[in-house]
């Protein structure tokens, strides 16, 4: 507040955006955690299956013409960006310190969902309406 009284910094963001909304929305009906459930074929597994699984979730949102104004930030809320297993050193420089690899490129994205079968993605999506049923009974039939 000292800052901004000062003119440091222009702004203070909201602790919570839209899409911080759907992550505690899908976390209080016990679907977020499903994200580290899908099936991971990989030989070599230093990315979690959860970071993936969230940009499959999360992406297509940017495609909707009405949440265009979402902006370039995505998770305000540090409690949120927990539950997400966010953590800004390896977003920023990479799960190798010093090597430069970012953990959401297109060959990582690509080689964890590269393996994956018509069966994998079938249960994995019956593991989601399910604890969507669960949570919300009166919403799903």
């Amino acid at each position: 507040m000292e800052a901004l009284r000062h003119g440091q910094c222009d702004a203070i963001l909201p602790a919570w955006g839209f899409l911080d909304g759907l992550a505690g929305f899908l976390h209080q009906g016990g679907v977020l955690p499903l994200f580290d459930a899908f099936p991971d074929h990989r030989q070599r597994r230093s990315i979690a299956p959860f970071f993936f699984c969230h940009i499959m979730v999360y992406r297509p949102l940017f495609d909707l013409p009405r949440l265009a104004d979402i902006g370039t930030t995505l998770f305000r809320s540090p409690y949120i960006m927990n539950l997400l297993g966010f953590n800004a050193r390896q977003i920023e420089e990479g799960f190798y310190a010093g090597q430069g690899q970012k953990p959401f490129d297109v060959e990582s994205l690509e080689e964890f969902f590269a393996s994956a079968t018509a069966e994998d993605f079938l249960d994995y999506q019956l593991l989601w309406l399910e604890a969507m049923r669960r949570a919300w009974p009166g919403g799903c039939g």
